[in-house]
């Protein structure tokens, strides 16, 4: 199966306001941060509010960046929120540029 082109289907100008919106307050609300060549972990505490935002988050995303891999996990007792995103290679410059 051939990967899909890493390509973001908005506008510079609609990519700029999401960057500054909605990535935005993803990247302030995480604990930790972790990019890797073609993935980038992100760690929550648990809440209802930062659940939703990562619910936003990947119904936005997944529309514009069909390319992406989003793994969503929440670990048992109400610990934390990991999101990793990843994609095939070259994916890591890409995310370099949202974070």
């Amino acid at each position: 199966m051939d990967e899909p082109p890493i390509l973001c289907t908005l506008t510079e100008e609609r990519r700029s306001e999401r960057r500054e919106g909605l990535l935005a307050s993803l990247f302030q609300t995480a604990s930790e941060r972790s990019l890797g060549e073609d993935r980038l972990e992100l760690v929550f505490p648990d809440s209802s509010e930062i659940l939703s935002l990562l619910f936003e988050v990947l119904r936005s995303e997944r529309q514009c960046c069909r390319f992406l891999t989003f793994e969503l996990v929440a670990e048992p007792e109400l610990g934390p929120l990991r999101l990793t995103i990843s994609g095939p290679p070259g994916t890591g410059d890409f995310l370099r540029t949202l974070s």
